[in-house]
This record gives C-alpha cells, sequence and structure tokens, in this order.
C-alpha cells in the first residue's frame, strides 16, 4: 500500500498566526504514514484570485516564478519536519510558538529550510524504494523495472502483508 498524499499550499498572505498552528497541529496529528506535496501560493494573472489580492493591496509571485520554492520561515520549516519525521511534543511546542505567517515580522531560516528539505526529499526518496513507487519514474525505465519483474519481486518478498488482526494487534501496542 502506498501511503496517501496530500497537497499543502503555504505562504498565504491572508493566514492569520492562529491558521497557521492550527495548519501546523493538523498536520502533526495526521495518522502516519503519509507523504505531503508542499507548494508555495502562486496568483494566475487575470483570475479571481489575482483581482482579490489586488484588492487587498497584497503583492503575490506570479505563477510564472517557482512554485516549489517556498519561503524560509520558522512554519515552513516546520512543516517539512513534520513530514518527515515525528519530532517530540516538547520541541514541537516551542518551535509552534514560534511559527508565524509569511507576512508577520519574523527571522527567516534559509540554511535551516535547506536542511530540512533535504531531509523531507531523502524521506521521499527512501518511501519511493521502500514501496517501489516508481509514479515518479515515468517512461522507459519504471517500464522496464515493471517488466523485468523487479517490482513484483519486491512487493511479494520485502514488503510486509498485513492482516486485520495484525492491525488490531499493532494498533493496541501503540497506545500501550
Amino acid at each position: 500500500m502506498i501511503p496517501p498524499n496530500y497537497d499543502v499550499i503555504v505562504d498565504n498572505p491572508i493566514e492569520t498566526e492562529a491558521d497557521v498552528k492550527a495548519n501546523l497541529v493538523f498536520i502533526k496529528d495526521l495518522a502516519r504514514p503519509y507523504t505531503l506535496n508542499i507548494f508555495s501560493l502562486r496568483v494566475i494573472p487575470n483570475t479571481v484570485l489575482a483581482r482579490q489580492m489586488e484588492e487587498r493591496s497584497l503583492s503575490i509571485d506570479s505563477i510564472s516564478g517557482s512554485y516549489v520554492g517556498v519561503a524560509p520561515t520558522l512554519a515552513n520549516c516546520l512543516l517539512f519536519i513534520l513530514s518527515s519525521v515525528q519530532i517530540p511534543n516538547w520541541l514541537f511546542e516551542r518551535w509552534l510558538d514560534k511559527a508565524r505567517p509569511l507576512r508577520a515580522e519574523q527571522a527567516f531560516y534559509p540554511t535551516f529550510l535547506r536542511f530540512c528539505r533535504l531531509v523531507y526529499l531523502a524521506r521521499r526518496a527512501f518511501d519511493h524504494l521502500r514501496f517501489m513507487d516508481f509514479s515518479v519514474l515515468t517512461g522507459r525505465l519504471g517500464y522496464a523495472l515493471w517488466r523485468l519483474g523487479v517490482i513484483t519481486f519486491w512487493r511479494k518478498h520485502f514488503i510486509p502483508k498485513f492482516t486485520w488482526g495484525q492491525r488490531d494487534r499493532l494498533a493496541s501496542v501503540k497506545q500501550a
């Protein structure tokens, strides 16, 4: 089974501090495993959203820019971390107190964001290999791995099979 994917759009200039913190708490409480696709909000010219931003006198990057490049805020760093690893509650609470929306006065952490994103990308690569999910490898390479039986062999011998009884036992062990 491939973990579910969720798309998250960050860097919304209208978000409040409460919105940012609520989103981070929501992501932390999501049942694992999951994968986050994190994008920065971009505006397509001549759309309702573009007009609404102009009416509020907010400037936001156009779609012609990169939508995967996010602002180096602590909230975005925390989002990349949460999607990669589970962090202790005390550390999460400490960083959550310092998380601010994009337009708020705050420090930026470009180096920390690069590190968090590297951990995030390494985790995604590991998950793709672990589940033999080559949906990101389109074309001949993915087809060749499927035709050669590599994917079938991996799934048959290396990915654990769960039955409903095992799943219930795992859930009770986690709660204990």
